[in-house]
């Protein structure tokens, strides 16, 4: 059979409108190949359990990575997504008001697992306390973002109070609360609440103090992806912070669990906000037990920070702080701050069974843990403590 020139470009046509058919089908299947808000990165979401800020230390080197569930990643490899679901797309609690109106509808991974979406924290686990002097501190600096909206908005949060009810500030841009920090070793969750979708870099500085007092610092970026638009990065447009509404005139106490409300066991921490503070200044921390009127000075607490252990004997205990100026002489002096502990009530319990007795040198020894009743945790943290 003869073809003719009308029939073949006929055919052509018909060949060429099909291969556009499925490209837009595939297109339209496949949205993250129209808009690349990853830009060539690793996207971590659906329930992956990521420690975005994750410093490590080798010799004296001090970096700041992302440990994933592939293994330790530079953050500038991996993009954090919080898609819109059922259970992450919902409207601001009462307490939010530092991000909008309750009900206002805000994008948020929680403290506790969404496997919905990425499940992100900071872990300074690769980090141990005999190379280092005090605490590791992360400080909020600023952040860019592409989308849609004209005034994005995030906050990073956990649940206060013993009721669990109250909100707990840890970074708020726009607030006093601009850090968190912790010990070698510690590993954290927290609430990360979004007010708009599109992407996010959140820079954040690292800062520590090693064994010997030399200083070591990184800088990091995390970038989250959220809801289902984005940017490439190239897009990306510095925002600028409101002013503090909640800024202090003098030396307060600001204790970082909501209302200084502590479950034993946890570190019951405390901050000195001083505006006038001053290089070379240093802090007195005071503590009034619980039926005594005399105050007495805490010799190992010297600096911004107060932390101890919140146990029950702790209860009711009245705390106080005074600046130092660097000529030794008392500058200004906090209202006191009472703390509260409460013993939480446990969900499950656990056992630890060794498979020997005994071992000699050499052996392996195997430790197994049982929960009763049994939860859906996802996984543990083992520690070992050696003798003395």
């Amino acid at each position: 059979m003869r073809q003719t020139t009308t029939a073949r470009s006929r055919a052509k046509v018909a060949v060429l409108a099909l291969f556009i058919s499925i490209a837009i089908s595939l297109l339209q299947l496949t949205p993250a190949m129209a808009i690349d808000p990853a830009a060539g990165r690793t996207v971590l979401g659906a329930g992956a359990h990521v420690d975005a800020i994750y410093p490590q230390l080798t010799g004296k080197k001090f970096e700041v990575k992302s440990l994933t569930p592939d293994g330790v990643k530079d953050t500038d490899k991996i993009a954090l997504h919080i898609p819109t679901t059922k259970t992450s797309h919902v409207g601001l609690p009462e307490g939010y008001e530092f991000l909008g109106k309750k009900g206002t509808k805000a994008w948020v991974s929680t403290e506790a697992q969404d496997k919905s979406v990425v499940w992100p924290g900071w872990s300074f686990e690769g980090l141990e306390s005999k190379d280092l002097k005090g605490t590791i501190k992360i400080n909020y600096k600023n952040f860019s973002h592409a989308g849609d909206s004209a005034s994005p908005r995030f906050a990073v949060t956990q649940p206060g109070g013993f009721d669990g009810k109250k909100v707990t500030p840890l970074i708020v841009p726009g607030t006093t609360h601009t850090g968190v920090s912790g010990e070698a070793g510690a590993h954290t969750h927290a609430t990360w609440t979004f007010t708009a979708a599109g992407t996010y870099d959140i820079n954040f500085g690292v800062e520590a103090e090693l064994a010997d007092g030399t200083p070591v610092a990184d800088d990091v970026t995390v970038r989250f992806i959220v809801g289902e638009t984005g940017d490439n990065g190239e897009n990306l447009e510095a925002q600028k912070d409101p002013q503090p509404s909640d800024a202090v005139d003098k030396l307060t106490i600001e204790p970082v669990k909501a209302d200084a409300e502590y479950f034993t066991g946890q570190d019951a921490d405390l901050n000195a906000v001083a505006p006038g503070a001053r290089k070379g200044d240093s802090y007195r921390w005071f503590t009034t037990a619980p039926g005594e009127s005399k105050a007495v000075k805490d010799p190992e607490q010297n600096t911004e920070e107060f932390s101890t252990k919140a146990i029950r004997a702790l209860d009711g205990t009245k705390v106080h702080v005074e600046r130092v100026g660097a000529d030794g002489k008392v500058v200004e002096r906090s209202e006191p701050v009472t703390i509260g502990t409460r013993a939480k009530t446990p969900t499950t319990s656990l056992s630890v069974k060794p498979d020997k007795r005994s071992y000699h040198a050499g052996e392996t020894a195997i430790f197994s843990s049982t929960q009763t009743p049994k939860t859906e945790d996802e996984h543990y943290h083992w520690y070992l403590k050696l003798p003395g």
